[in-house]
């Protein structure tokens, strides 16, 4: 950075680093993608491990092991889960 303030983007890139679990795959190696996902109240990441898109709601405060504090799934971009 050069000084200047840290964008919205950036902040909340930070603050969810590694605290999101990919429903996919459980791994909490995730990235924020996008502040907004299919809705205004959902945050868009991506699984850097098995590279699959999913979402969490805003209102979900995540803990350090990348679990919802409100109990609630992050969904995944297609709602299901792949056939195992």
């Amino acid at each position: 950075m050069n000084g200047e303030p840290a964008s919205p983007a950036e902040t909340a890139a930070e603050r969810y680093r590694g605290k999101a679990r990919c429903p996919w795959c459980d791994s909490t190696d995730t990235q924020l993608a996008s502040l907004f996902g299919g809705t205004v109240s959902e945050l868009l990441f991506k699984c850097c491990r098995c590279h699959m898109p999913f979402g969490v709601m805003k209102w979900d405060t995540l803990e350090d092991d990348g679990n919802p504090v409100t109990g609630s799934e992050p969904s995944g971009q297609s709602g299901n889960k792949p056939n195992e």
